[in-house]
Order: structure tokens, then C-alpha cells, then sequence
């Protein structure tokens, strides 16, 4: 049995600040075609899956609407949603364009997304249909989008128009900075968090040295991708590792345990409260 006392590489390894972004590339290049995205949704023959060169194809034309919208490297960039393949394919283009993903938690009232846009001096907040009435009362229209059938603020298909005949270019933030992840504020008030790129590599490096999380395993996402354990290990880790990740459009014991089965689940990252939470 081997005992790690950290999870973030070694140390003598050297690796690139965006060396997650360039896993996730060199997959796409190599295999197109492999499964990266799934949403698991029960008693329909409905599909929506997609493939890691999908992933690339997304977030590219979300890096160049941010472009077309203002957004340069180093600016800030909201994202209250719950999770799914769009959440990643908009911190994806976020840090491909070189700015700064503040998650941002679903189970927030408007004035705490208000304070936390402000302090962060986000320049655009992306929600889903779920979120869209919360960003609109925390911000102003003009600087919410909607993500796929939202409604209120830019329309999705309105964004990505922007982006269509715009050039744009891989960056990194002029400070390094990738993520800023808020605190629960649990103790008080939410305190933000900077993590670099190069943090993020070593994260996810020494995550899947940790789990061995290979190419063939499938991971089960439902831990919100505002705190950081599952948007390194749900969300860029797995992408990293060619593996590929399954939402769940609806989150029910009934729906995990049928999840597992359907989808032949390998890795379920999670913590006992959300048991707890389930249960009730």
C-alpha cells in the first residue's frame, strides 16, 4: 500500500503553468472522437453527450465572444450555474482567453451574488435557466448571460454571434491567477481565493497520479463546482486524464444508483454531507 502525504506532484517535477490546458488539447488532437460529457437523464431516449473535441470546439467560441465582449486576460468572470458540460466549456474558454473563473454558488441569495460580483469586479456573469432570475436581480442585464434556453439578460445565441468574426489568442492572466473560489462563509463573511494555473496543474497532476484515474474510468459529477475539490477532480482533472464525466439532470439516491449502472460509473467524488443532504 503507498501512503501520499499530498496529492499536488512531486516537487521536482517541473510542469508548464497551463499544463491542464495542454492535456485537454493534446486529447482533443490525438482523439477527437472520445466521450468526455454526458448528462444521465432518466426515462427518455434523449442524448446529449460530447467529445473532447466538442470540448474544444465550445470553448473556443466562448474565448472569442469573451474577446468580442471585452474580456481580456486578467478579467473577471462570473459563473452561476449548476453543473453540467456548459459550466466547463465556460471556464475553459475563461482561461483559454487568459481571465479569471469566480464560481459562484447556486444556493446563494442575490445580495450575496451582488457582493461577491462586486468585490470580484466580475465583468460578465454567465447563469443558467435555474439561475438566471437570482444574476438578474444581483447584476445588471447587460453584463448576464444566459446560458442555452435562459432568458433575460444576452440571449446565448446573441453572445457567441459576437464571437464569429473576432481573432483572438490563447493567453494566461498577467498575475497567473485562474480561479478566484469564494468561501463558504460559514465563519463569516466569504473570503476570495486565488488559485494560479500553475496550481492548477500541480492539483490535477497529483490528483490523478492519486486515484489513477485513467482514460477508461468515468466520473460522476455532482458536487457543485463552486468549491474546489470538484472542479479539480469532476471537472479539469478528468478532462485532463481523457476520462470522461456524467451529470445528472436530476439528483436523487435513485438517480445515482441508476447513473452507475446505465453509465458504468468508475469514480464518485463526494463528501458526507452531501449523504446527509440526499437523505433528508
Amino acid at each position: 500500500m503507498t501512503i501520499r502525504t499530498e496529492i499536488s506532484g512531486s516537487a521536482a517535477e517541473q510542469l508548464p503553468d497551463a499544463w491542464f490546458l495542454e492535456r485537454i488539447a493534446e486529447w482533443a488532437r490525438t482523439e477527437p472522437d472520445r466521450f468526455a460529457f454526458a448528462v444521465d437523464r432518466p426515462n427518455t431516449v434523449e442524448e446529449e453527450e460530447y467529445t473532447y473535441a466538442d470540448v474544444m470546439e465550445h470553448s473556443g467560441r466562448i474565448a472569442a465572444a469573451l474577446h468580442a465582449n471585452g474580456v481580456r486576460p486578467g478579467d473577471r468572470v462570473g459563473i452561476e450555474m449548476d453543473n453540467s458540460p456548459h459550466w466547463v466549456f465556460i471556464i475553459l474558454g475563461v482561461l483559454r482567453l487568459g481571465g479569471v473563473g469566480v464560481p459562484l454558488s447556486v444556493l446563494l441569495p442575490a445580495s450575496s451574488i451582488r457582493r461577491l460580483v462586486d468585490h470580484s469586479e466580475c465583468r460578465l456573469v454567465f447563469a443558467d435557466e435555474s439561475n438566471i432570475k437570482t444574476a438578474l436581480e444581483a447584476c445588471d442585464p447587460e453584463k448576464v448571460i444566459g446560458v442555452g434556453s435562459a432568458t433575460g439578460g444576452v440571449g446565448w445565441d446573441e453572445f457567441l454571434r459576437g464571437g464569429e468574426v473576432t481573432d483572438w489568442e490563447q493567453n494566461v492572466s498577467p498575475d497567473g491567477t485562474a480561479v478566484l473560489m469564494y468561501t463558504s462563509g460559514t465563519t463569516g463573511d466569504p473570503k476570495g481565493v486565488r488559485i494560479s494555473a500553475r496550481g492548477l496543474s500541480y492539483d490535477i497532476h497529483g490528483l490523478i497520479e492519486t486515484l489513477k484515474l485513467a482514460p477508461d474510468h468515468r466520473i460522476l459529477s455532482v458536487l457543485p463546482f463552486s468549491h474546489v475539490l470538484p472542479l479539480v477532480a469532476n471537472g479539469l482533472g478528468s478532462l485532463a486524464s481523457g476520462a470522461g464525466v456524467v451529470f445528472l439532470s436530476v439528483i436523487s439516491p435513485q438517480a445515482i444508483v441508476d447513473a452507475f449502472k446505465r453509465r458504468r460509473i468508475s469514480f464518485f467524488v463526494c463528501v458526507p454531507q452531501f449523504f446527509y443532504a440526499v437523505h433528508r
